[in-house]
C-alpha cells in the first residue's frame, strides 16, 4: 500500500521500494522507473572513490542526459561496476566505494563491499520487475530419503524414489529495513537463487520463513528460510578438474 498517490509516488522512486543497497563489487542490478508525460529534471551519477594513492575519498558527479518526457514510458538502467567505472573522466581510477544515480527527483544508492555474498536472490518485487538481493548467510543441506527396494535374483534395486534435498539458510544480521525487504521478497511468485550447491540462476521453491524483526536500534535481526529446487535434481557440488593439456596430443590409436 502506497502512502501517496501514484503520480507522485513513480516521479519520485524507481520501481522498487527500496532507495539503499549493499552490493558485491561483481554486482549486476537492473532498475526501472517510469515518466509521466511532461515530465522534466535533471539526472546524474555520483561516486564516491578512493582514488590511489590518495588518503581520503573523492566525490565525482557526471551528468546524465536530463528527463524530458513527452509520453509515458519505461526507463532501464542496467547497472555493474564496470561500466559504472568506463564513465568516469579519463585518468580517474581507485576503489568505487559507492554510486548514487539521480534521475529527476529519484534517488537511488549502492555501497559496494569487499565481502563475498554467499546466495544470491533474483525475484520479481512489488512492482512485478525483477530485482536482486544479495545475502551473506549460512545454509544447512538436509537430505530427507524416501525410497522403496525390491529384490530381484539376488540383485537388489530401488523404486518409488521420493527423496527430497531441502536446505535452510539463515543470514547474518540484518538492519530492521532490508530484513523487512528481504522477508516480502521471498514471498515473491517467481524466485531463482545463486548458490554454490545448484546450478546457476535455478529456480526455487520457498517452503518455510522464519522473520520475528524488531525495529529497536539494539536489535538483532535474522531471517531464517527453508528452500528446495523447483525441479527434482541431484547437485554435483565437488569440484572439477578443468581437463587442461599441457602436452600435443597423440591419437595413439590410428
Amino acid at each position: 500500500m502506497l502512502r501517496t498517490n501514484c503520480e507522485l509516488f513513480l516521479q519520485s522512486h524507481f520501481l522498487t521500494t527500496h532507495a539503499v543497497r549493499l552490493v558485491p563489487h561483481n554486482f549486476q542490478l537492473d532498475l526501472q522507473y517510469i515518466v509521466l508525460p511532461g515530465e522534466t529534471g535533471q539526472c546524474a551519477t555520483q561516486y564516491v572513490i578512493q582514488r590511489d594513492g590518495k588518503d581520503t575519498p573523492e566525490t565525482l558527479t557526471i551528468p546524465n542526459n536530463p528527463i524530458a518526457a513527452k509520453q509515458f514510458d519505461l526507463c532501464f538502467e542496467d547497472i555493474n561496476e564496470e561500466e559504472l567505472l568506463g564513465y568516469l573522466p579519463q585518468g580517474v581510477n581507485g576503489k568505487l566505494l559507492s554510486v548514487t544515480l539521480f534521475r529527476g527527483n529519484r534517488t537511488f544508492t549502492f555501497f559496494l563491499t569487499d565481502k563475498v555474498p554467499t546466495l544470491t536472490l533474483l525475484f520479481q518485487n512489488e512492482f512485478n520487475v525483477s530485482d536482486t538481493l544479495y545475502l551473506t548467510a549460512q545454509t544447512k543441506r538436509k537430505v530427507s530419503f524416501d525410497r522403496s527396494f525390491a529384490v530381484c535374483c539376488g540383485e537388489s534395486s530401488a523404486y518409488d524414489d521420493n527423496t527430497e534435498v531441502e536446505y535452510e539458510s539463515e543470514t547474518s544480521s540484518l538492519s530492521y529495513s532490508f530484513a523487512r525487504h528481504l522477508t516480502q521478497a521471498l514471498q515473491s511468485h517467481k524466485l531463482f537463487l545463486i548458490s554454490p550447491e545448484l546450478p546457476v540462476g535455478s529456480s526455487i521453491l520457498i517452503t518455510d520463513i522464519e522473520s520475528e524483526l524488531s525495529d529497536a536500534t539494539n536489535a538483532n535481526n535474522h531471517v531464517k528460510f527453508k528452500w528446495k529446487p523447483l525441479r527434482k535434481q541431484v547437485p554435483f557440488t565437488v569440484p572439477r578438474l578443468h581437463n587442461i593439456f599441457n602436452q600435443v596430443y597423440n591419437n595413439t590409436f590410428d
